[in-house]
């Protein structure tokens, strides 16, 4: 597992070098540099902000279910996303909110 760490931060690296070539902000008057970095979905719903960096690092390999799910339910579209079968870096955002917890997340 610890081969995949420098490969996701190459992604990630790619992922912030992209919006500010483009000129874009990671969003949302948060701060652009907020990186916000989890293993499970519940997690993101309770500590991420919209416009922060999502980090998603599932603690073991082999779902390749759960990356899409994170994405689908979390990442803002408009911005680039980076998804591999081992997580996601993307920009958070609470646009599909009302959805969560159909699929399990943040059930308080």
């Amino acid at each position: 597992m610890n081969a995949q760490k420098p490969a996701f931060s190459a992604l990630i690296t790619a992922l912030l070098l992209s919006t500010s070539a483009h000129g874009l902000s990671l969003g949302g008057g948060n701060d652009p540099d907020r990186i916000c970095n989890v293993a499970d979905a519940n997690t993101a719903a309770e500590r991420c902000k919209a416009g922060d960096l999502l980090v998603f690092q599932p603690p073991t390999f082999g779902n390749e279910q759960y990356p899409v799910l994170i994405s689908g339910a979390f990442c803002d579209f408009s911005m680039q996303v980076v998804q591999t079968v081992g997580g996601v870096a993307c920009v958070f955002s609470t646009a599909r909110k009302r959805d969560w917890k159909a699929f399990g997340i943040g059930g308080n």
